[in-house]
């Protein structure tokens, strides 16, 4: 949920570029924590 918000709150054309480079990563197996860190997406782990 907190991800949904930040999403929400506007980060905008840069953050669905990300969001698609990070589904194009994913479904060629690259492994989520490392997607998130190369573009600098939040990842559940991350969540505090």
């Amino acid at each position: 949920m907190a991800t949904d918000l930040r999403y929400v709150s506007g980060f905008g054309p840069w953050m669905e570029l990300r969001v698609l480079v990070g589904t194009a990563l994913h479904l060629v197996k690259v492994p989520g924590p490392t997607v998130a860190r190369l573009l600098r997406l939040p990842y559940p782990a991350d969540a505090a």
